[in-house]
């Protein structure tokens, strides 16, 4: 659950780091979704090829920057829960469907806004 108040800086600073996440070599997949009944509420789903990936992952700017907004002073985040999962089969944005079992990671990340 994101603050309402924080609802268009969340989406700026989260569609900068979906967008450019798809352009790391080790990101299969980057979507951010939004709760169709609740407007503060939303869902990323990101994979990743390897833990190593995700790790070159956490070092780049724009996810750095989603870390100083999510703890940030406006405190904007009020309900996160975090699933970390290996991810069996994915589809890549730009490719066939991949069968991965166990070296994959998929994570869900699901916030809301108020």
């Amino acid at each position: 659950v994101i603050k309402e108040e924080c609802v268009e800086e969340f989406l700026e600073v989260m569609m900068t780091n979906a967008a450019r996440s798809q352009e790391e070599p080790g990101c299969l997949h980057f979507e951010v979704m939004r709760d169709k009944a609740d407007p503060c509420k939303f869902i990323s789903y990101e994979v990743f090829t390897s833990q190593e990936a995700m790790d070159i992952h956490k070092e780049k700017a724009y996810v750095k920057a989603w870390g100083a907004f999510q703890y940030g002073d406006k405190k904007p985040v009020l309900e996160k829960r975090l699933l970390k999962t290996s991810a069996i089969e994915c589809q890549a944005a730009t490719g066939p469907t991949q069968k991965r079992r166990g070296e994959a990671l998929a994570v869900v990340l699901q916030l809301r806004i108020k």
